[in-house]
């Protein structure tokens, strides 16, 4: 357990997103003392172990100050920044004083720890947005990494991975319309089952069967709704995801695709994409509309290609039920195959991940994503963690 004692309400989120990543496993509780001077607290207010104490001060020469460990203050503790750049009052963006204050938090920690961390004070945002504004300011590649480094403290690798992948995103939006075009997203709230770590919106097919024609008789209704408000523009991709779409009947699919091409002029369309992701929802006969109605990438997702992990999240099929469904994918004429795989799965180490991975180098997907597992309050693994006593 960390107790967090600081004057500031607003910080909250941050401090807590910083300390969980030099502390993944620890719970973290806050207390609050509206009083700029801390240094009458008491620790046994807060009960005894370890806690952290940070304050933000408006004076002359406002500061930032934090201590560690049972009140001892630990090396540089305190940093003090001109006024103008701290004070709520002096018309600085919020941003800039919430960085300052991830950053004291972040070199305090650092100290602690002694771990510096790869993506510095970044949490909960993607790098690649910071690289793409400077880099549309006009920034040097090396005015960029100065930058971020100094701002964020990011690491040389993290610099150059964010500038590769910007340049990569930058080079696509520039081949699309640009303000002038959009990205449809159409959700499918069904599903073959509902997997354990899963916190969509998403609902067994078998049960709700009866209720698909509503949904997408109300679908048909929101889709043209969208296409008035959009009414002379054109759209650069449209992405059908869920949800399982798969999980819906040829006809179903085949009524969908056609309504889209009636409401949308898709005459500038780079990629449509359907979420395959279930392999036990995918039929020869489903495929075969996907790819005469103009799908020109889809998603297969086995998550991992571990049966017994798969088994234990609640998916239905094996990884050999995977491999089907991707040939025969391959033979419907798909040339652009997506597979998601999730780290973390419960059970799963180094070794079924490697496992994982080296199944699916064989089979060669166009493009792979790798998403790391994160255990939302929604999802029925939220239970089991805390079963185990983790969460």
């Amino acid at each position: 357990m960390i107790r967090v004692l600081t004057n500031r309400r607003i910080f909250e989120y941050d401090i807590h997103s910083l300390i969980k990543a030099f502390y993944p496993g620890e719970e973290i509780s806050f207390f609050y003392c509206e009083d700029d001077d801390l240094s009458r607290f008491d620790p046994e207010q807060i009960g005894a172990g370890q806690y952290l104490v940070f304050t933000v001060r408006y004076t002359d020469s406002a500061c930032l100050t934090a201590c560690c460990e049972n009140g001892r203050l630990c090396g540089e503790e305190a940093s003090s920044y001109d006024k103008d750049m701290i004070s709520p009052d002096s018309g600085r963006a919020g941003t800039d004083l919430k960085n300052i204050v991830k950053r004291t938090l972040y070199r305090l920690l650092s100290f602690v720890t002694g771990k510096e961390l790869p993506w510095g004070t970044l949490t909960g945002i993607r790098p690649t947005r910071l690289v793409m504004r400077l880099l549309s300011r006009g920034e040097s590649d090396d005015g960029i990494r100065q930058e971020l480094k100094r701002e964020y403290y990011i690491s040389d690798e993290k610099l150059g991975l964010s500038l590769e992948i910007a340049k990569r995103e930058r080079s696509i939006i520039d081949a699309s319309q640009g303000a002038r075009g959009y990205s449809l997203y159409i959700g499918i709230p069904f599903c073959p089952t509902t997997c354990l770590y899963c916190s969509f919106t998403s609902f067994p097919i078998a049960k709700w069967r009866k209720r698909v024609g509503d949904y997408i008789t109300a679908l048909k209704k929101e889709l043209r709704a969208a296409s008035e408000m959009l009414e002379g523009r054109r759209p650069d991709t449209v992405y059908i995801g869920g949800g399982t779409p798969t999980s819906l009947e040829p006809e179903e699919l085949s009524e969908i695709l056609l309504y889209i091409g009636e409401c949308f002029d898709l005459s500038a369309l780079a990629e449509l994409t359907v979420e395959a992701g279930r392999p036990d929802s995918i039929t020869a006969e489903k495929l075969a509309v996907l790819k005469e109605k103009g799908v020109s990438r889809i998603s297969i997702n086995p998550q991992t290609m571990n049966d017994g992990t798969l088994k234990a999240i609640g998916r239905r099929h094996t990884a050999g039920c995977f491999r089907d469904a991707f040939f025969m994918a391959r033979e419907a004429g798909f040339d652009n195959i997506n597979t998601d795989l999730i780290l973390g799965l419960p059970g799963e180490g180094e070794n079924e991940v490697k496992r994982t991975f080296s199944e699916i180098e064989k089979l060669g997907p166009d493009s792979v994503t790798v998403h790391c597992l994160a255990v939302k309050r929604a999802a029925a693994l939220s239970e089991y963690v805390k079963g185990l006593g983790t969460g």
